[in-house]
């Protein structure tokens, strides 16, 4: 799309862009994923689109995954992943900050764009056509859930961390990262108590 009037992201957040400027992105493909394993959707998705994004950014050492469907560079985020299964069809929506140049005063400390980060405008066509194909020539990965996640903890850099943790609505807690499990729970230190969480979302704790 060349624009949205109401993007969303998880937990009901809504995604900012202007038109024209972004890539903003729906897959609709029928995936050999048992319905046990549909969460490894996100984080293959989000692998492919961290790989897309190395190939436009001057500092990709900087990209890392963020649980459990976003990619950041640095601490702000830079791109997003949304998927749902509709019978045995997955709905994947995907946004890339490409070419937005300035953001709303509360998403400032928030999100970036390889504009901002390089300063210079990239053609969405090509950040498509990458993205495309990084996602189809690397399909066969999602039989193998426990490899996607492995490969995907290698940019996850938010273990050791305290964070922000909300479950749902207004609950909010603050807890230490103690990693990313093969099934895709993420595991957190809440006081000594280790728990592991499926849905929810994960930020940074800004002092």
């Amino acid at each position: 799309a060349d624009y949205q009037t109401a993007g969303k992201g998880r937990l009901n957040h809504s995604w900012f862009s202007d038109k024209g400027k972004n890539v903003l992105l729906t897959i609709v493909k029928k995936l050999d994923v048992e319905i046990y394993n549909s969460y490894i959707i996100n984080f293959y998705v989000s692998l492919i689109v961290l790989e897309t994004l190395k190939k436009f950014l001057n500092e990709s050492d900087k990209l890392y995954t963020k649980w459990p469907n976003d990619v950041l560079f640095g601490e702000k985020k830079i791109a997003g992943v949304l998927s749902e299964k509709v019978n045995d069809i997955f709905i994947i929506g995907i946004g890339i900050n490409v070419n937005q140049d300035v953001f709303p005063e509360e998403l400032k400390e928030k999100a970036t764009s390889i504009f901002q980060v390089d300063g210079r405008e990239i053609c969405l066509n090509s950040v498509i056509y990458k993205l495309i194909e990084e996602f189809i020539s690397n399909l066969e990965l999602i039989k193998r859930p426990a490899e996607v996640v492995k490969v995907w903890r290698k940019s996850f850099r938010f273990s050791g961390r305290k964070v922000k943790y909300l479950l749902s609505g207004n609950d909010e807690r603050i807890a230490m990262v103690v990693g990313v499990d093969d099934d895709g729970g993420i595991i957190l230190d809440e006081c000594g108590i280790r728990k592991k969480y499926y849905s929810g979302e994960i930020s940074n704790i800004r002092v």
